[in-house]
């Protein structure tokens, strides 16, 4: 259970640092994205679907998982 709060809490604060990080300098982005992979909260699975399938994320993903040697990410249909 404490970890569960923390682990949202440390989620929370970077999705919060990315924001600010879009209007300043830094990986904005990047931060919001990780904040969101930590927190739990209903409606995160659909989140984290829509901001996949925006062009620039995917392209950004696909060219990272290239660099792995993995093949493109699949997303779900529609």
């Amino acid at each position: 259970m404490v970890f569960m709060i923390f682990k949202n809490l440390f989620g929370g604060i970077l999705f919060l640092g990315g924001v600010l990080m879009l209007i300043t300098p830094g990986q904005g982005v990047l931060t919001i994205m990780i904040g969101l992979m930590l927190m739990d909260f209903p409606g995160k699975r659909n989140l984290e679907i829509w901001l996949v399938k925006i062009k620039p994320i995917n392209s950004a993903i696909n060219w990272m998982r290239k660099r792995a040697d993995k093949p493109p990410l699949l997303l779900p249909s529609d």
